[in-house]
């Protein structure tokens, strides 16, 4: 059963082609919370796409604090994870890999979130 990733109760769109976590141990505050603990890095990257980013959401959540993530565990994967929800702590990075003009093949996005686990 695949995993439909969502922030804050919203679908992604397009869905990511991968999502991998990056054990990254922080000490204090996260930004933007109050949350005080560890936390890990969540990548999401993007399928790749023609014509643009005119169906694209991703950047509705870009360099903020979030109040959810679903997305699969560490050690699963979007295509036979389990949909896990987040909430304790998540802060959405910008988006780097800017897609390209509308029109143009975008090859691929990447996104990463900071989540309290």
């Amino acid at each position: 059963m695949a995993v439909t990733v969502s922030i804050n109760g919203t679908a992604l769109v397009p869905q990511p082609r991968s999502a991998t976590w990056e054990l990254q141990p922080g000490g204090g505050k996260l930004d933007g919370t109050e949350h005080i603990g560890a936390y890990d890095v969540l990548i999401l990257r993007s399928p790749p796409s023609r014509g643009g980013t005119a169906s694209w959401n991703w950047i509705t959540f870009e360099n903020q604090s979030l109040t959810s993530i679903v997305a699969p565990p560490r050690g699963q994967t979007l295509r036979n994870g389990t949909a896990t929800t987040y909430n304790s702590g998540v802060v959405a990075k910008p988006i780097t890999n800017v897609p390209s003009s509308p029109g143009d093949i975008v090859e691929e996005v990447e996104f990463r979130l900071l989540v309290v686990t």
